[in-house]
């Protein structure tokens, strides 16, 4: 989870504009016991507690994972109530395997600091999935309130003199909604002050270890450079919109490399899709094409392309041809297309 964010999510979120992602597995790593032999306690301890601190950031470096799941934008309530579910999962699972880490010879401060820290994201947990209670509520309301059923109820009771019960009732659900949404973002609030004032406590732990034991010990939280890894937002649309222009070329360019004697006809985009994680983008095509005796046929590719390294896979998904494709010739269609795909940029 990132301190500073907390809020602003969680408000953005009421707006139902956020989407989702899957998550990976939690990246822990068993903390080796270290023989006392010709080690004093203190050493022994240093050792552990730096072992036990630096398998506590491995683990909370899944928080970057929460990040991406709860800033990427779907438009949609459903993205929106998916999204806090799976956040509040996360935050439990970190916090879980935070808790099992091995805890002997460790310093009591980074202890108690993690337990802390642990409570925290629990709570941080519990307050995601109250917003999305919050939003399927707020949802199914709106829906209701807008349907056909309420209007004819409306109607109905309207013709036997109650013209304005229905309308009452609907600004009765709003209140409630309203009333639970500012509750929620005080909720909000108060979980970003105690983030904040743990992120001090760190800083202090931190120096404090690190004057006891002689050597350094990193943020949990410490950022990982992102942006020469992960598309953006606009990256992406931008490199949809280039696909949608060069659709013809790149066809072109695939055919050539793979069935370098075929008459190229036509490409379609099948399907444009980005990774869970925003480092790769995963695009389809189909293109038609004649043989030698004008019988026609259609080969679909599949591409992957990186942002730090390009085009890195090239598949051939189905092909009518009766001459399999040679792995030769796939590999140098990918190169070329790799080259193309830099060069327009």
């Amino acid at each position: 989870m990132v301190r500073y964010y907390r809020y602003f999510i969680l408000n953005a979120l009421l707006l139902g504009i956020i989407g989702c992602t899957d998550t990976s597995p939690p990246l822990k790593k068993d903390i080796a016991s270290v023989t006392s032999k010709g080690l004093t306690p203190a050493e022994v301890s240093a050792i552990q507690t730096n072992q036990y601190w630096t398998s506590a950031r491995e683990i909370v470096r899944k928080s970057e994972l929460t990040k991406n799941l709860i800033t990427r934008k779907s438009g949609s309530p459903a993205g929106a109530i998916s999204a806090c579910n799976k956040a509040a999962n996360l935050g439990d699972e970190i916090a879980g395997d935070l808790a099992g880490l091995p805890l002997l010879d460790v310093d009591q401060d980074a202890i108690k600091y993690l337990a802390d820290y642990s409570t925290h994201l629990r709570e941080e947990a519990s307050l995601y999935r109250d917003f999305a209670s919050w939003a399927k509520e707020a949802g199914a309301f709106e829906q209701n309130a807008k349907s056909l059923g309420t209007f004819f109820e409306s109607f109905a009771r309207g013709a036997l003199g109650d013209p304005l019960g229905v309308v009452l009732r609907i600004e009765s659900g709003q209140e409630g909604i309203e009333k639970k949404k500012h509750q929620l973002l005080g909720l909000a609030q108060k979980s970003e002050a105690r983030g904040i004032v743990l992120a001090k406590e760190e800083v202090a732990l931190r120096s404090r270890l690190a004057a006891k034991y002689k050597q350094e010990f990193i943020p949990l939280e410490s950022p990982v450079p992102q942006a020469a890894r992960e598309f953006s937002d606009f990256e992406v649309r931008q490199a949809r919109q280039r696909v949608n222009q060069q659709l013809q070329e790149i066809g072109w360019l695939l055919l050539n490399g793979t069935h370098p004697t075929g008459q190229y006809e036509s490409t379609t985009l099948s399907a444009f899709e980005v990774s869970q994680d925003f480092r790769e983008m995963v695009i389809k095509v189909q293109c038609s094409w004649k043989g030698a005796t004008s019988s026609r046929y259609q080969t679909v590719y599949l591409f992957e392309v990186s942002k730090s390294k390009g085009v890195t896979d090239l598949r051939v998904v189905t092909d009518t041809a009766l001459f399999k494709i040679k792995e030769s010739n796939r590999e140098q269609a990918r190169g070329q297309l790799h080259e193309y795909w830099d060069q327009k940029k």
